[in-house]
């Protein structure tokens, strides 16, 4: 699992985020780009953030390799393109310019739904801290905020036939890859047991228009603290709500919350909390358990660099990312599909972006639960 930042450098930066972002609304034709690459807001300049630049391009109909292009070397052009389809008929509504300081983050259009990371994080960390589980993990990127939580109390051995107190010092992978060589020191240290999991909870969402607001369940292994997100178990919602009314559909305005967006929000919020209060259920996590275990009985009788080829190939993985995966399936010395899941998810914390480690965390718990048939043509 890849780290992230202390829970308390996110919860600053968070808190700076709240204090210092303002959101308007305007017509796309009073959205003016400038040829120093900054976008006009009405009288309002403001600096524009990569994230922000792709919006703009694909508001405005304009490839986004040719849009990098321009912006890069012909921002005087980037911005006649820009000014130019920004007129056009067919941008009709409204969009919602969000801004942090003098920076515009975000260009979503005026339905979308402010449900906002300060707002889960205050949610969430009271139900966490209440229940005794631990953040293993957060981090907020330019695209989306995570919040990745584990319950102690709630975890299981794959295999072996003793039980494992909160505080047992077991083998890491970093110590001893191979795991039938970490699972006799294990034994060694008086533990029969093979690897331990425990249930965890991912919390993400983004403020800035790139994907809903999620709740997904999955398991960390603690050995080597890789992280598994497994689909199709999970909340997501998208950032969809009722446009901004306005007596004045030409002018430019701050958004501000009436009555009725905050009762609401309020309720979505109180339903957030509930899912959170209730999301580590015994039930759920044996079955995710149970699912890891029958992984042990998934061989693969391929040649490795072949299965992992055709891995990398399906998931889009670089060059870099296969070998690791394969070092890492080498290494773990588990030729089987838990095996494989295991150096998928190991091999998403040699990756610098946050976004693309836990991307490669939900491959793994893709992998994990494949189809029978789909799974003997990857392992082939």
């Amino acid at each position: 699992m890849k780290t992230g930042r202390t829970i308390t450098d996110v919860a600053v930066q968070l808190q700076a985020i709240k204090d210092g972002s303002k959101d308007y609304l305007a017509m796309a034709p009073q959205l003016q780009m400038q040829a120093d690459r900054t976008l006009h807001v009405g009288t309002r300049q403001f600096a524009v953030r990569p994230h922000a630049h792709g919006q703009i391009a694909a508001l405005a109909g304009i490839p986004k390799g040719y849009y990098d292009k321009m912006l890069a070397d012909a921002p005087d052009l980037l911005a006649r393109n820009v000014n130019r389809w920004f007129t056009q008929d067919r941008i009709k509504d409204r969009q919602m310019v969000r801004t942090i300081g003098n920076d515009v983050r975000a260009v979503v259009s005026d339905q979308f739904r402010c449900l906002d990371n300060y707002d889960l994080a205050e949610v969430a960390l009271p139900e966490f801290e209440s229940k005794g589980a631990i953040i293993q993990s957060c981090e907020i990127t330019e695209r989306r905020f995570y919040l990745k939580a584990t319950l102690p109390t709630l975890r299981q051995v794959l295999g072996g036939d003793s039980n494992l107190p909160v505080g047992a010092q077991l083998a890491t992978y970093d110590e001893i890859p191979n795991y039938e060589a970490r699972k006799a020191e294990n034994a060694r240290r008086g533990f029969k047991v093979g690897d331990v999991v425990e249930a965890m909870l991912c919390l993400s969402n983004s403020e800035v228009g790139s994907g809903s607001i999620s709740i997904e369940w999955g398991t960390m292994t603690l050995a080597c603290l890789n992280a598994l997100i497994i689909p199709g178990d999970g909340f997501k919602r998208r950032h969809v709500g009722r446009r901004y009314d306005s007596a004045e559909d030409e002018a430019i305005r701050a958004i501000v919350s009436d009555d009725a967006r905050a009762a609401d929000d309020k309720a979505f919020w109180l339903k957030i909390r509930d899912l959170i209060r209730y999301a580590f259920d015994e039930k759920r996590f044996a079955q995710h358990v149970s699912k890891l275990v029958g992984a042990q009985q998934d061989t693969i009788p391929g040649d490795l660099a072949a299965v992992v080829e055709r891995v990398t190939e399906r998931y889009s993985f670089t060059d870099t990312m296969g070998s690791s995966v394969l070092k890492h399936l080498i290494n773990g010395g588990q030729l089987n599909r838990y095996g494989l899941v295991q150096a998928v998810t190991r091999a998403s914390a040699d990756v610098d972006d946050y976004d693309t480690a836990t991307d490669t965390e939900r491959v793994g718990g893709e992998i994990l639960v494949m189809p029978k048939q789909e799974w003997a043509q990857l392992a082939a």
